[in-house]
């Protein structure tokens, strides 16, 4: 398979950059853009970010203007999907299906489905002692977010608690990396190519994606079917 130049371009960026220091927000950012991409029902994704001393929220990431939009409606009300994720502790996807119908979360509903909202779903990100904040799903296209969006939802929390700086996630992330052959498969090529642990050769692929505007798997499946790290030196 012939590689865009864009992915090209890409590929070649990344791996003069893999072992260079990012910012947190040049992280956060990647990989919001990266989830979104990933996931065909997703339509915007924001990363929120709690202080745990005064219980304010901030939008971190956005892959848009709409996502701060209607996370400004979900802080002014303090209700919906994302500030339950925070408020109650649960490390499970806090899900809102079916926006215009849906007798949940009253006052976020009536702001924030008139922006667009059909669907969304919050999960929250945290380390071993503390909540860190939400990544935040929203749909303008469908009512329903399948089995395969919530799984990948929760492989990138995975990732956006790692990046935040506890490596200790990252045992937890290679298995959702796993459960996924193709990117499991071109992190294996990333990792023996520029020697890195599974962690920052799953960087190299969410880097790629955003920077490339392409989805992780395509970025994974054009890896491994030949046009890999290996042709960018």
């Amino acid at each position: 398979m012939a590689a865009s130049p864009s992915l090209s371009r890409a590929l070649a960026e990344a791996a003069a950059d893999i072992h260079r220091h990012t910012s947190l927000p040049e992280t956060l950012d990647a990989i919001a853009l990266a989830a979104r991409d990933a996931m065909p029902a997703v339509d915007h994704v924001g990363v929120t970010l709690a202080d745990g001393n005064h219980g304010a929220l901030e939008t971190a990431a956005a892959t848009d203007d709409l996502v701060r939009e209607i996370d400004k409606v979900q802080f002014s009300v303090r209700q919906g999907p994302c500030v339950e994720a925070v408020e109650s502790g649960t490390s499970e996807l806090v899900v809102l299906e079916d926006a215009r119908h849906s007798g949940d979360y009253h006052d976020f509903v009536m702001g924030a489905v008139p922006l667009g909202l059909r669907s969304t779903a919050a999960i929250r990100l945290f380390t071993a002692d503390r909540t860190i904040g939400v990544l935040n799903l929203y749909s303008t296209s469908t009512d329903v977010l399948d089995d395969e969006t919530r799984t990948i939802a929760e492989l990138f929390a995975l990732h956006a608690s790692y990046a935040y700086g506890h490596r200790h996630q990252v045992s937890h992330l290679q298995r959702a990396i796993e459960s996924r052959e193709v990117i499991g498969n071109a992190v294996g090529i990333v990792m023996e190519r520029y020697q890195l642990d599974r962690g920052r050769a799953f960087e190299y692929l969410v880097r790629v994606a955003a920077t490339s505007e392409t989805k992780v798997r395509l970025v994974a499946e054009e890896l491994v079917s030949g046009f890999g790290p290996h042709s960018v030196e």
